[in-house]
């Protein structure tokens, strides 16, 4: 060899090894521009070019490499390594292969393609290989990791756990393995362990913004906001384009009521281009009354539309001798709504017609309360936390769904891409999220014409199943309560009006607070109860109020009742339940009507601002729905001032309970499965889906 080409290319291999890569690129150039054929400049520049993200330069070179010497396992596998980073799964599996036809014990090959049969969900086969990396080569940490990922991946946790741990071992600085059992941790809400493997990784890579994120979402978790903001801060100043922890940081202000940043916040996104830059808010449905920008979101951003598959669900398949309509969800426990919410309709289903599946996304550590109700009441309930997406697509292939309902929609714990390939001919989006999930994979959102009202069905991608009264679905029944709450146990006054609102304080936004401290000027011994909540947020309020020249001491915080006999008992120690905008009381909405309380509220344009209205209207209450906060505030302050009125509405609001169409299960139930009778009726006719009516 030319000595000088000699010396630059082993300058360049210096360079390479030490990472600078810049200069290794231009001493592989000085090499090729001597001896153009030299195989190991080209070979190596296609790796530079390749780990630069060049990777259409990368190839080229690593072909001409090939052209050279065509029986080099470590080309093959380099070009391997090219392809799956620009995810052509397919062209890295054959390069994997080449190299190993050459030599069949090339770790690099074996462990690259285990990682590509991973990504095609061909998990036996790739834990055959990274188990015979380790047979290979037992102290081969990345077979660890990757078995780590593999056993997550499959719902296998604990497994997923040792693996990780086996990596630590081996090499006990490498930041992935306590990257990922922190997560892991954080997943399973066993947050002592996810801050202890987080503060580890970050002894790693001090610098690293996802850590220090997803350090914050447990200091959140565990009610550690300071610690939680100071994280959110920190992955910012190591990462300032982190959208998730700008996100988190505003949706931490929200939750501790602090609005210093919030309308600046709201002022960035003056355009739909804005998401683009800023990405998407924790909570839309909270900042916005913009059905548009909602459904511009879901379609852009959150949407995990795949390739429609038709091919599994042709009209003229056999049709079942009963409607098999199958619930998918994640929140089958105590405390939470939708279960709540939903319990009725499980119950009341026609078994003569129709053959009702639970699926439930999510376990729970002990079979609570309400786990053994749907346990009872599903015809059939499946526990397929544990189940990949593509095992749970031929589940529900082989028990031949007809409808799959996704309660969940982007809430908590929810597995949005579970939906990307259909699991039934008719996917429904139904009460979990309030508005479009931006997604062609749903067919139908149930819905009414108050939450959608005809001129706003160009901002959802399904089409509307409309039910004749509210689309929300509520228990016949609510748990009564043994104790008799008086004001005085409640810290509440005995005399002079109590305004109340129990949604969670997330939702109390600076100018609906600000009529409320107006209505509390203006009807004299008032005091406003709110929801239980943190103490960074009752100072926050209290502060807010105090700044309105209201005094503090007339926001009263109610304390947490778990049961929801003792909840429902404490709204009727109130008089009026004023509503959040633009993200309305849903459930609590419900639970006050039910109580008996009167309800204001400010319809808005979005799904989420015109559940409240929609509730009212089915209870013959529509002189409650405001168009407007000025409105808004002139109905609450004479309502409040006009006690015999107040104490009428109560009235006609307990005693007309039992015949309001609104709390009629039922009847719900039976136009519910009208509409399911549609949809499938019209599928079966080899029809898209299409708004109707019941």
């Amino acid at each position: 060899m030319n000595l000088n080409i000699e010396n630059e290319f082993k300058a360049g291999l210096i360079f390479h090894k030490e990472g600078n890569i810049t200069e290794a690129e231009t001493k592989y150039k000085k090499v090729l521009a001597i001896e153009d054929n030299h195989f190991d400049s080209l070979h190596l520049l296609g790796v530079v070019k390749s780990q630069k993200g060049d990777y259409k330069k990368a190839i080229f070179y690593i072909k001409k490499a090939l052209e050279l010497n065509k029986a080099n396992p470590m080309v093959y596998n380099n070009l391997a390594v090219v392809y799956m980073e620009m995810n052509n799964y397919k062209e890295a599996l054959y390069y994997c292969n080449m190299s190993l036809s050459f030599d069949n014990n090339n770790l690099e090959a074996i462990y690259n393609k285990g990682r590509i049969l991973s990504e095609d969900e061909d998990y036996i086969e790739a834990e055959i290989l990274f188990k015979k990396l380790i047979k290979l080569d037992p102290n081969y940490y990345k077979a660890y990791l990757s078995l780590g990922i593999l056993s997550f991946t499959q719902g296998k946790t604990e497994l997923s756990i040792n693996y990780y741990n086996k990596v630590i071992q081996l090499k006990p600085d490498f930041f992935d393995a306590y990257y990922n059992l922190g997560n892991i941790y954080l997943d399973l809400e066993k947050n002592d362990l996810a801050e202890l493997n987080f503060i580890k990784a970050l002894k790693c890579d001090p610098q690293n913004s996802q850590v220090y994120n997803n350090l914050g979402n447990v200091y959140k978790n565990i009610n550690k906001i300071e610690e939680a903001k100071v994280c959110f801060e920190n992955s910012l100043k190591y990462n300032s384009s982190d959208t998730k922890s700008f996100h988190n940081l505003i949706d931490l202000h929200l939750q501790i009521s602090d609005w210093s940043q919030i309308q600046n916040y709201i002022n960035s996104y003056d355009s739909i281009e804005k998401f683009k830059e800023l990405g998407v808010p924790v909570n839309i449905h909270v900042i916005f009354d913009r059905p548009d920008y909602q459904k511009y979101v879901n379609e852009t951003f959150l949407s995990y539309s795949g390739k429609l598959e038709i091919n599994n669900f042709n009209y003229k398949r056999k049709i079942n001798s009963k409607i098999k309509v199958a619930y998918f969800s994640a929140d089958y426990s105590d405390d939470n709504p939708v279960a709540y919410l939903i319990s009725d309709l499980i119950k009341f289903h026609n078994r003569d017609k129709f053959e009702i599946y639970g699926c439930s996304l999510k376990g729970t550590k002990e079979k609570d309360s309400t786990r053994k109700y749907y346990e009872k009441y599903f015809d059939h309930f499946l526990n397929i936390q544990n189940l990949t997406n593509k095992e749970i697509e031929e589940l529900c292939i082989l028990q031949k769904f007809d409808i799959v309902i996704d309660l969940n929609g982007y809430t908590k714990y929810a597995r949005p891409d579970l939906f990307s390939k259909k699991l039934a001919p008719i996917q429904v989006n139904f009460l979990g999220y309030p508005g479009t999930l931006g997604s062609k994979m749903y067919d139908y959102i149930i819905a009414d014409k108050t939450v959608i009202p005809p001129q706003y069905t160009k901002y959802y991608t399904e089409s509307i199943a409309y039910l004749p009264c509210s689309y929300f679905v509520n228990p016949k029944q609510r748990r009564s309560s043994t104790k008799k709450l008086s004001r005085q146990e409640l810290g509440l006054p005995l005399d002079g009006v109590v305004f109340s609102c129990f949604n969670q304080n997330y939702k109390i936004l600076p100018n609906i607070y600000e009529v409320w401290m107006r209505i509390l000027k203006r009807v004299g011994g008032s005091v406003l109860l709110l929801s239980h909540t943190n103490q960074l947020a009752k100072k926050n309020l209290k502060l807010e109020a105090e700044k309105k020249n209201v005094n503090p001491d007339r926001i009263v915080f109610g304390e947490y009742f778990r049961d929801i006999g003792d909840h429902l008992e404490r709204y009727k120690a109130t008089d009026m339940f004023l509503d959040t905008m633009p993200y309305n009381a849903h459930t609590t909405a419900s639970d006050a009507i039910w109580a008996g309380i009167p309800l204001i509220t400010c319809i808005g344009k979005s799904f989420a601002s015109r559940v409240s209205s929609s509730i009212l209207k089915s209870v013959g209450l529509e002189e409650l729905i405001t168009q407007s906060l000025k409105e808004y505030e002139e109905k609450a302050v004479q309502l409040a001032l006009n006690p015999q009125k107040l104490i009428d509405l109560k009235l006609q609001l307990t005693n007309q309970r039992s015949k309001v169409t609104f709390f009629n299960s039922e009847l719900y139930t039976k136009n519910l499965e009208k509409a399911y009778e549609e949809m499938h009726r019209n599928f079966y006719l080899g029809n898209p889906s299409k708004t109707f009516e019941i």
